[in-house]
């Protein structure tokens, strides 16, 4: 006598292999397709997390690329994508500190004339000679003479 036998005569008994196997084959497939959908999730969420931190300011990070199937290739756009503005970023920041010392130049040039009327007027002088000196205090950076005089003396 087999352990099954006393359920051979019930009329669902053939039914109960299949049913068990098919719960089987139903938790695998559940663990393999939970493994699957967290690997993809977590490869996702990096991505994001590199996102995030290029939205923050952090313009060096890229995200990790670990194979080459559609979340590696959004790995991949999204690094050149990163590349791209780091590029820009760059570009404008030279752009920016050109313009910076541009109006620093004609600021200074600005200042000059100024100096140079207003210390002509204060003293009566008949010519004022007015330096100024770039932030180390070592280069002339410009030279402005105006001559009061009148013109043939």
């Amino acid at each position: 006598m087999t352990l099954f036998e006393p359920f051979e005569h019930v009329p669902w008994y053939p039914l109960v292999f299949p049913i068990f196997w098919g719960a089987f084959a139903l938790f695998l497939v559940v663990i393999a397709g939970g493994t699957l959908v967290d690997r993809v999730t977590h490869r996702l969420q990096r991505v994001s997390r590199a996102a995030r931190a290029i939205a923050a300011g952090d313009l060096g990070t890229r995200a990790p690329v670990e194979e080459e199937d559609e979340v590696g290739r959004l790995a991949l756009s999204f690094n050149s994508m990163a590349n791209s503005l780091d590029e820009r970023v760059r570009q404008l920041t030279e752009l920016h500190r050109g313009l910076h010392e541009l109006t620093a130049a004609l600021d200074r040039a600005e200042v000059a004339r100024a100096a140079s009327s207003l210390l002509g007027r204060a003293t009566g002088a008949p010519s004022v000679q007015v330096a100024v000196l770039d932030a180390t205090g070592e280069g002339l950076e410009l030279l402005r003479r105006i001559d009061r005089r009148p013109l043939g003396l």
